[in-house]
């Protein structure tokens, strides 16, 4: 044991070149810090061009984001996964700019073609953002925020289990901001019909797990976040 204590004590101070390869490898993750910070950026600035093609949808990425740090938070999910979950929200509907704004603003319902394009926007969004390595554990949540956990959504017809974790609280986050803001087609939903459709959805469009916490987020009476959102809804 005196040997190793010796050793140790003896050990020689880092080097000039050891200090040098320490300081490059801060520099380095700094400037990868600064690149994703600059690349996020840039590219919300363009989901926000998206979003002003239709008043309804206006920060609706932006209160999804909030919306899934929220349910992620109650499902005790690491930070790590957290922020991943948060980033793919903020992209989420990245796609929509191939869609013609025709659809997008249309007052009515979509005609089966016309929701068939609708259907093309996750696969669009990730092929914008695909080119860019910052992005990887993110690019599956865009992809399958519209599988359902029946296995009747889209664009991969995935159920229960086979929908990334994420992907199944991006899913609740957006039906969840759908059903209480005001679109072309529909009024906001009451408080009420919001937990009917979320207790409805259990096990066919929602996964189980998602649904709960996210029902229990909006009763908790002690939740700073909850108790605002109600106050934006009629009945909350």
């Amino acid at each position: 044991m005196q040997d190793v204590i010796e050793r140790t004590t003896n050990r020689p101070a880092p080097g000039p070149a050891e200090d040098a390869e320490r300081e490059m490898l801060r520099c380095l993750t700094r400037l990868e810090v600064q690149l994703r910070r600059s690349y996020l950026e840039s590219t919300r600035a363009l989901v926000a061009t998206v979003e002003a093609r239709d008043v309804y949808t206006h920060q609706h990425s932006a209160r999804v984001a909030r919306l899934c740090r929220c349910i992620a938070q109650r499902l005790r999910l690491s930070a790590g996964q957290i922020e991943c979950i948060v980033t793919a929200a903020m992209l989420h509907d990245i796609g929509k700019i191939g869609v013609p704004d025709a659809i997008l603003n249309k007052p009515g319902p979509l005609t089966e073609d016309e929701f068939d394009f609708v259907k093309r926007h996750p696969a669009i969004g990730v092929e914008i953002l695909g080119h860019t390595t910052y992005l990887q554990n993110e690019l599956p949540l865009i992809l399958h925020h519209h599988e359902r956990a029946d296995g009747s959504g889209y664009p991969g017809g995935l159920r229960g289990d086979e929908i990334p974790f994420g992907a199944r609280i991006l899913a609740v986050a957006d039906a969840l901001d759908t059903m209480v803001t005001r679109r072309s087609y529909k009024a906001p939903m009451a408080m009420k019909q919001v937990r009917r459709e979320l207790v409805v959805g259990r096990g066919l469009q929602f996964d189980e797990a998602v649904a709960d916490a996210t029902l229990a987020w909006l009763d908790d009476p002690h939740d700073a976040q909850a108790c605002a959102f109600r106050t934006t809804v009629t009945g909350g």
